[in-house]
């Protein structure tokens, strides 16, 4: 008899063998063993093209920033990466070099303790991560991360409370089955609680109360989330989830829909894009989050607000496409405080945020008319296209004149921005004007074709 590890061969034949096969370690994780401490917390993060800011995942909130930090190992005492961004999210450290496009990202996940670094010698501004495995040296840290510029203390404070409150373990209950952050138990669980078909669930009756189930669901959650405010903290990403959800029907009923709705439609498309201006924003950049780079993410949060960076504003198409692509600064001000809650911001800060919107590439820049009134521009919005937008708007016209009202009411803009789009085709030769006793009157500047007509005249006349 000639015996293997899974298999006996007797008399000839081929049978099991009674013990079992000497299973295999997974390649992963004996790969990951074989690397140093630093090289297991640190994995490098891929960039997407043309971008400027590592990707975060669903439900991965931002919540500090420092500049000019260093990566450190912490065995060798060796200074690995310098000069790069840190930020601190609800689930990971990201560490960006935003000079050679390169990042690296460690999971809170991995690490059991974060210390201040002592020295007896001098100030030591160095913050030390101590990972979980049997050899990890609990006296020694496995990385340790520098903030030469300050910012040491902001920073291991909100890594502890990360720590304890342990976000990426909590998978709110609107997101699909398949996300991460589970535990394997739960994820058990949901697979085998498979829906059961029934006669009962099929057809239109099946569909609407299915409908009425998760309603009911949503009716539910909003009132425990709203009944007090640590209800509503604990929930928040759950309703902000149904918010969003509601938000994308809107965006497909808006694209779906022809131009004979009914008005009963619009008035729910109106509150439901109060009710996304009202949850404001999740998570507002402050100086104590950003540091040093305050203006630069003020910059940042301000285009998603704008442009529709996140789900409920891309749904809506955005604030400024919704506004011509162009918003006064005292709007944009005052509806981004708004939706900032508490967090409010001064004005000398967001004439700040928007100096840096060009040089940070986010499809926007502020825009200074002659007569001194600012704005927040799209990159790709024409005062060209506007100006012959207002001569073609003129001459469709009864008496062939608009005024800034006229204007106001078509474009759906302010009456300030409507003054400075008549001055602009004014000064492009679409437009003239007509001062009188009854106002101020814009028509389309037909001068150009007399003299062209005259002088064709005398052409032939010669």
């Amino acid at each position: 008899m000639v015996d293997f590890p899974s298999l006996t061969i007797r008399d000839g034949l081929l049978a099991v063998c009674p013990f079992p096969a000497v299973e295999t370690l997974p390649s992963q994780p004996h790969n990951e063993a074989m690397l140093d401490p630093f090289q297991r917390f640190w994995q490098e993060l891929p960039l997407l093209p043309g971008t400027t800011r590592p990707p975060l995942s669903e439900y991965e909130v931002e919540c500090l920033l420092r500049d000019k930090v260093a990566l450190i190992d912490g065995r060798s005492n060796q200074v690995v990466h310098t000069g790069g961004l840190v930020i601190l999210t609800s689930h990971r450290i990201i560490w960006h070099c935003q000079t050679q496009s390169r990042a690296y990202h460690g999971h809170l996940s991995k690490v059991v303790d974060a210390r201040k670094s002592h020295n007896i010698f001098k100030p030591s501004s160095r913050v030390h991560l101590y990972l979980q495995g049997p050899d990890q040296h609990r006296d020694k840290p496995a990385t340790k991360i520098d903030f030469v510029h300050g910012g040491r203390d902001e920073f291991l404070a909100q890594v502890k409370t990360l720590l304890q409150m342990r976000d990426w373990e909590k998978v709110p209950a609107s997101s699909p089955t398949s996300g991460s952050g589970r535990s394997p138990a739960a994820a058990a669980a949901t697979a085998s609680a498979v829906p059961v078909f029934t006669a009962r669930k099929a057809g239109v009756g099946g569909i609407i109360r299915r409908q009425e189930n998760t309603r009911a669901a949503q009716d539910k959650l909003a009132t425990e989330a709203f009944g007090d405010l640590q209800a509503l903290m604990g929930r928040a990403r759950e309703v902000v989830s149904v918010i969003e959800r509601y938000a994308t029907v809107l965006a497909s009923k808006a694209e779906g829909e022809g131009a004979g709705s009914g008005n009963g439609g619009g008035q729910e498309d109106a509150e439901l894009q109060g009710l996304l201006i009202d949850m404001g924003i999740f998570n507002p950049v402050t100086r104590v989050s950003a540091g040093s780079l305050y203006h630069k993410e003020l910059a940042r949060q301000l285009a998603q607000f704008l442009t529709g960076g996140g789900k409920s504003s891309r749904a809506t198409g955005g604030m400024l496409a919704a506004r011509g692509g162009m918003m006064t600064l005292h709007d944009t001000y005052c509806l981004f405080n708004r939706a900032r809650g508490t967090a409010l911001i001064s004005p000398e800060d967001l004439l700040d945020a928007c100096e840096e919107l060009e040089s940070l590439q986010l499809g926007m820049r502020l825009h200074r008319f002659p007569s001194g009134v600012s704005v927040v521009q799209a990159q790709e919005f024409s005062e060209q296209q506007v100006s012959g937008q207002l001569r073609a708007l003129a001459e469709a016209e009864a008496d062939g004149s608009l005024t800034a009202l006229d204007v106001a009411t078509h474009l759906q803009v302010s009456l300030t921005l409507a003054q400075e789009f008549l001055r602009a085709a004014e000064a492009r030769g679409q437009l003239c004007r007509d001062e009188s006793a009854q106002g101020m009157l814009f028509w389309p500047n037909r001068f150009p074709d007399f003299i062209e007509s005259t002088h064709q005249g005398a052409n032939d006349a010669h």
